[in-house]
């Protein structure tokens, strides 16, 4: 009765966890895509499209490697999920983007499951659902969700991968790492890490079992061990299924591979090195100092870091004290806090207490599928040269946070101080999702004034201006400031619009499929009463296109890009520049200026 209750108690917190997320993520269900997310929903709208006009079942395939793996990436499973919701209703702003929370959700509660796995605990479940809570609060995480991308999903489907890998769900991780590969190829990279950990972890259990002399029982060990037959009734049909459900998703990858004929990436240098190339492996010391900033630092990660150093270093010199004071030396150093369990047994106990402490310090090694997926993350995101976007290291909260809750048995023995850094942490990541406080990603990434607030310049000149934005939710106050400008305006089929730079720092209003609903002059994926964007770059502006009217708009946020007095100094050769209006919402602002053609 006191075990059903308990796991009732658990189910009811998580859900409703996972309530508090739903509600507070659903407040963005009307963003509207822009910059690569707008870049995204062209290519799937394509996708959509070309399905829609399918005729034959047998047209499909083609269909889905033509035009599912938009931009060269092997997107076709998360595609797949967003087209399905839009063959229902499209274009439907709201399915797509709940699509998304969906999935968002669904990694929450992978990420829990994972969390209580190493501590099953009941005594252990405070801490672990505010360490998932503080997953589903990373500022970063929270915010590439709203984001139509290709990263986040694979962060979804790894989370769901490792939660089936640790519970022996073997069709599970099968089907996870499938999606997980065919969100973007770097879900590869993943894929080969945790079979690379499973390796190892049940080559190091196997030896510790035989050398401890002990009879081999799958039950106390891994999951993914009884690829290695430990246990001499398992059935030879389950050993050949499991080892094809771990060697599915690779084997996909390599048939897709060999039927696009292509690189991880279409637009990838290959398997090169070259620290002057782009979009190759190479020592790019640029790159590897801000993407060691977005992994350690950015969004109070430095906090995580801290705490897991801290831990480690406490855990390890009382492990050097317990050495010192133990007159026996025990025959079992089975793990990183074996020498604790160990203490607490018997030199009579049963062989059922021995197993069950054998049990419990194999989760321990049980990190090294973690540990090496984190490593290889670390090393292909620090050498592989490309551009400059927070959402490509997306994974490193989720890393952090589970060294953080992991490292802190080692250093804190009371559970209730141990779940005071935990809130301390969760407190400071809500915080920094929906402003910007972080006082060490400012100084170290630098921040520019928007309005009445500061944001991070995560981007680099030339490289994608508006997707380093995406850090936190705040980029997310572009969408209120858009709509109320559009409505100020007022905005029509005829406006013409002048902007700095539309390819790159103003992609919103001319990629993708995104328009001005007419009615509502707001921002729009659906074509049906809506109109398009007229925009001249200022640098292309001229006497001979120069439209009688225009409207010159100013974004703060690009102020190390754009300088608005060289700009309206070089409008005031044809215009007459009328006094600055200032859009507002919550201490954020657009500036614009209607313009009118001086006669000559």
């Amino acid at each position: 009765m006191g075990v059903y209750f308990f796991k009732l108690k658990e189910q009811g917190l998580l859900c409703l966890l996972l309530l508090a997320y739903v509600v507070v993520r659903s407040f963005y269900l009307d963003a509207v895509p822009r910059w690569d997310a707008a870049t995204y929903w062209g290519g799937i709208a394509s996708a959509i499209e070309a399905t829609r006009n399918i005729t034959s079942i047998t047209e499909l395939p083609r269909v889905v490697l033509d035009t599912y793996n938009v931009f060269g990436h092997s997107a076709m499973g998360y595609v797949g999920l967003l087209v399905l919701g839009q063959l229902i209703d499209y274009p439907n702003l709201f399915t797509l983007n709940f699509t998304n929370l969906l999935l968002a959700t669904f990694s929450v509660f992978c990420t829990f499951k994972i969390f209580r796995w190493f501590l099953p605990s009941e005594r252990h479940l405070p801490e672990v659902l505010l360490s998932t809570a503080i997953f589903a609060l990373d500022p970063l995480f929270f915010a590439t969700s709203i984001f139509i991308n290709t990263d986040f999903p694979v962060l979804v489907f790894f989370t769901a991968a490792l939660a089936a890998l640790l519970y022996g769900r073997y069709g599970g991780f099968a089907i996870a790492s499938l999606f997980m590969i065919f969100s973007k190829a770097t879900g590869t990279l993943f894929w080969a890490s945790l079979v690379g950990g499973i390796g190892l972890y049940g080559l190091i259990i196997l030896c510790r079992e035989i050398h401890a002399g002990r009879r081999l029982s799958l039950g106390d060990l891994l999951p993914p061990t009884g690829i290695l037959a430990v246990k001499h009734k398992l059935p030879l049909s389950t050993i050949f299924y499991r080892i094809f459900c771990i060697a599915l998703p690779g084997i996909g990858f390599k048939l897709y591979s060999i039927a696009q004929e292509g690189a991880m990436w279409s637009a990838s240098g290959g398997i090169k090195f070259d620290s002057q190339g782009w979009n190759c492996f190479g020592f790019n010391t640029r790159i590897m100092s801000n993407r060691a900033g977005e992994i350690f630092i950015l969004n109070f990660h430095w906090v995580l870091v801290l705490i897991v150093l801290f831990s480690l270093l406490i855990g390890y010199g009382r492990h050097i004290e317990r050495s010192r004071k133990k007159t026996n030396i025990t025959t079992e150093p089975s793990s990183i806090d074996a020498s604790i369990k160990y203490d607490h047994i018997e030199s009579n106990s049963n062989n059922t207490e021995v197993m069950a402490v054998t049990a419990e310090n194999n989760r321990w090694w049980a990190t090294l599928p973690v540990f090496m997926c984190f490593l290889t993350f670390v090393v292909f995101n620090l050498t592989y040269i490309t551009y400059i976007i927070p959402r490509y290291v997306v994974y490193s909260g989720f890393f952090l946070i589970i060294f953080t809750l992991l490292s802190l048995q080692f250093a804190v023995e009371s559970r209730k101080i141990r779940c005071i850094l935990l809130a301390i942490v969760f407190t400071l990541f809500v915080l920094q999702t929906f402003r910007t406080i972080d006082p060490l990603s400012k100084w170290v990434f630098g921040s520019t004034a928007f309005s009445e607030h500061r944001i991070l310049q995560i981007d680099s000149i030339g490289e994608a201006q508006g997707n380093g934005f995406v850090y936190n939710a705040e980029f997310t106050m572009e969408d209120k400031l858009l709509n109320r400008m559009q409505k100020a305006i007022p905005i029509k089929p005829d406006t013409m619009i002048i902007a700095w730079n539309k390819d790159s720092g103003y992609s919103w209003f001319t990629r993708g499929d995104t328009f001005v609903d007419a009615q509502t002059l707001e921002r729009t994926i659906d074509k049906r009463n809506s109109f398009g964007y007229n925009i001249i770059e200022i640098s292309d502006l001229h006497r001979a296109i120069a439209p009688p009217q225009a409207i010159y708009i100013y974004m703060p946020w690009l102020a190390q890009f754009s300088d608005e007095e060289k700009e309206l100094a070089h409008l005031r050769q044809f215009y007459e520049v009328s006094a600055a209006e200032d859009v507002g919402f919550q201490g954020y602002s657009l500036r614009l200026y209607r313009l009118t053609r001086i006669n000559q």
